[in-house]
């Protein structure tokens, strides 16, 4: 379903930009993460706990992690090769490589993940560094150090899981300045926004100044729309 959004209201030039986001089939999978724990890890592939020692908090922001393997999903395996990747303090992008070969869970749903560095990208061979890769809304549950229980679920699977239900709602689109004057509007520009596997509707509110539609460019403007799920979700 395409939307449109536009300045309503002042005599300004603004650069207003909404989240882009394509799923490509020839990208890698990739999942995003809130925050990192690096420190000493051993790799233990079928051990219960794993424990993370001299660990620290990643100061930076943009935490991810990408699959080698081509594809929109990641492969059912045990061990996931890939890299780490994030923005450091001083704006500089970090990439590590490494396997996932471990996950804490709860009721089923992937809390963090066991990261360790490899000698080599693609390989095996641990360093002896090793990070938790976090997952939103699960940082309290990762003080940096101790013991970690963890699940001998393929780690494959629980990357898809929490891939999935990051990319339920996918919105497409990019946008130049707005600009408009007191009591005029300004042009629309548009955006598409799609889901999948949704349970609830998905309700999109503009700025303030702003309104949104999905009736036409030119009509049916307000602060907030909901898009009722179609096709069974």
């Amino acid at each position: 379903m395409t939307e449109s959004i536009r300045k309503a209201l002042l005599c300004l030039s603004l650069a207003f930009v909404l989240p882009f986001v394509s799923m490509q089939e020839s990208r890698a999978a990739e999942i995003t993460l809130s925050q990192a724990y690096t420190g000493i890890g051993t790799y233990v592939e079928e051990s219960s706990s794993i424990t993370i020692s001299a660990s620290t908090l990643i100061t930076g922001s943009n935490f991810k992690f990408v699959s080698y393997a081509s594809g929109s999903r990641f492969a059912t395996d045990n061990d996931i090769a890939g890299y780490f990747i994030y923005t450091d303090a001083s704006n500089n992008t970090i990439t590590i490589n490494g396997v996932i070969s471990r996950h804490k869970k709860s009721s089923g749903l992937s809390e963090g993940f066991y990261f360790y560095e490899s000698t080599i990208a693609g390989g095996v061979i641990p360093t002896g560094r090793a990070f938790w890769l976090v997952v939103a809304g699960n940082e309290s549950l990762f003080p940096g150090s101790g013991s970690v229980g963890t699940s001998s679920d393929p780690i494959g699977n629980a990357l898809n899981a929490l891939l999935d239900f990051q990319n339920a709602i996918t919105l497409t689109g990019s946008f130049s300045a707005f600009s408009t004057c007191v009591g005029t509007a300004s042009a629309s520009q548009s955006f598409t926004v799609s889901g999948a596997g949704l349970s609830n509707d998905i309700v999109l509110s503009a700025p303030t100044g702003f309104e949104i539609s999905n009736v036409t460019p030119s009509s049916g403007y307000t602060s907030s729309i909901t898009l009722t799920a179609s096709g069974g979700g």
